[in-house]
C-alpha cells in the first residue's frame, strides 16, 4: 500500500494556504485537517484572521516574504580583505552574479546592536497534526526547482548556529560544493521536503522535534526568507 502524503504548496512570492493532496484518502476525504496560515492581511500578525484572504493575492492583500539581502548580523564575507566587505544575511553574489557565500542560519543581532535578522524572516504557521494515520507524511512543495532555490525554509523563527536545530531545513543550495546544504531529503524529488517530524508529535519519538513555544501551542511556526528577486536564477 502506498504511503499517504499531504503536500502544501509554496508558489512564487506567495505562500498558498489551501492545497492538500493525498494518494490514499478515505472516500476522498483527508483523514486529518490541514491548516496553514501566513500574514495574508499584512498586519504583521499571523492568526486565524488570515484564513479569510488566503486564497487570493492582490496589491492590498496576500502573503509575501522578503529577500534577505541586508546584514543585520554584522558578519563579514570569509574572503573579505577588509571589514568593509560586509556580507548579507542570506546570500552573497560576486561581481559576475555568481553565488560566493550562502548562509543557512538566522543571524543574531550584531554585537554593536541593531535590528535582529529574525525580523526579516516571514512566519508560516501550520497547525499540528497529531491525528495523522500511521504512515501518512506531510511535505512542503514548490512548483519548480528554481522556486526551491529562491528560498530558505526554517523549522522555527529564532537565531542560532546549531546545524541540528537551527539550520534551514530546505531551499537554496546554489553552490553545494563550497557551501553544503545542511538539510537532507529522503527522495530524489528536489521540489518537496518532508516536514512530518515538525508537525506530528505522535510520530516516531526518535525523529520528532519539538519547535513550539509553548510546547502545547496548536500551531508550529516555520520561517521563510527569500534569496533572489523575481527573474533571477
Amino acid at each position: 500500500m502506498k504511503k499517504s502524503i499531504y503536500k502544501v504548496a509554496i508558489l512564487g512570492a506567495v505562500v498558498l494556504a489551501s492545497l492538500a493532496t493525498s494518494d490514499h484518502a478515505f472516500n476522498g476525504i483527508l483523514p486529518s485537517p490541514l491548516e496553514i496560515l501566513a500574514d495574508t492581511n499584512r498586519n504583521g500578525i499571523v492568526d486565524i484572521n488570515d484564513a479569510i484572504l488566503k486564497n487570493s493575492w492582490t496589491s492590498q492583500s496576500g502573503a509575501i516574504y522578503t529577500v534577505n539581502y541586508d546584514a543585520d548580523g554584522g558578519l563579514y564575507h570569509p574572503n573579505a580583505s577588509s571589514p568593509a566587505n560586509k556580507r548579507s544575511d542570506a546570500i552573497t553574489f560576486d561581481d559576475d552574479g555568481k553565488v560566493d557565500f550562502e548562509d543557512y542560519y538566522i543571524n543574531a543581532p550584531a554585537a554593536s546592536g541593531g535590528p535582529a535578522d529574525v525580523d526579516d524572516i516571514a512566519m508560516i504557521k501550520i497547525k499540528g497534526m497529531p491525528g495523522l494515520e500511521p504512515g501518512f507524511r506531510v511535505y512542503l512543495k514548490v512548483a519548480s526547482e528554481v522556486e526551491m532555490r529562491a528560498i530558505h525554509i526554517f523549522r522555527k523563527r529564532s537565531a542560532g548556529t546549531n546545524p541540528l536545530t537551527d539550520a534551514a531545513i530546505w531551499g537554496g543550495g546554489h553552490n553545494p560544493t563550497a557551501f553544503p546544504t545542511p538539510w537532507t531529503d529522503g527522495d530524489s524529488e528536489v521540489k518537496d521536503i518532508e516536514v512530518t517530524r515538525w508537525l506530528n508529535p505522535n510520530t516516531n519519538t526518535t525523529t520528532y522535534e519539538e519547535t513550539r513555544s509553548p510546547a502545547n501551542s496548536a500551531y508550529y511556526e516555520f520561517g521563510i526568507e527569500g534569496l533572489s528577486l523575481a527573474g533571477m536564477k
